[in-house]
């Protein structure tokens, strides 16, 4: 009797071998799915975001037409559709060192002081 619990326990032995390697097939298998999965999702919803730009420019016409849309949104729908169509204009930008931005901070503190120095002189 023994002799067959222990041929019984050494095949469940190897079924759960068999078993964990095809768990981890499946695994694999199904690591690859879900990657796959996002990238068609990741493409799916960019064609349906973009099949959604005639109806969004649709919507942007009929708010510059009503006069009810405030000004302001008008002014920011116009600024979207220009920077879309035609890019956003270029920017300069100033950089300067520290020492230059200490010293022009020195400038603009010593205007600022003088100033004060005046009022309180004519009071």
């Amino acid at each position: 009797m023994e002799c067959e619990e222990l041929r019984v326990e050494m095949m469940e032995e190897q079924a759960d071998v068999v078993i964990e390697e095809e768990n981890d097939e499946e695994k694999e298998l199904s690591t690859q799915s879900q990657t796959t999965l996002i990238e068609k999702t990741e493409k799916t919803g960019l064609e349906m975001v973009r099949g959604l730009a005639p109806r969004v420019g649709k919507m942007m016409r009929e708010m510059l037409n009503d006069g009810k849309t405030p000004a302001m949104v008008k002014v920011r729908l116009m600024e979207i559709v220009l920077e879309y169509a035609y890019g956003k204009p270029e920017s300069t930008i100033k950089v300067m060192n520290a020492q230059q931005s200490v010293e022009a901070s020195e400038v603009r503190i010593a205007a600022i002081v003088e100033t004060v120095r005046k009022e309180f002189q004519s009071e």
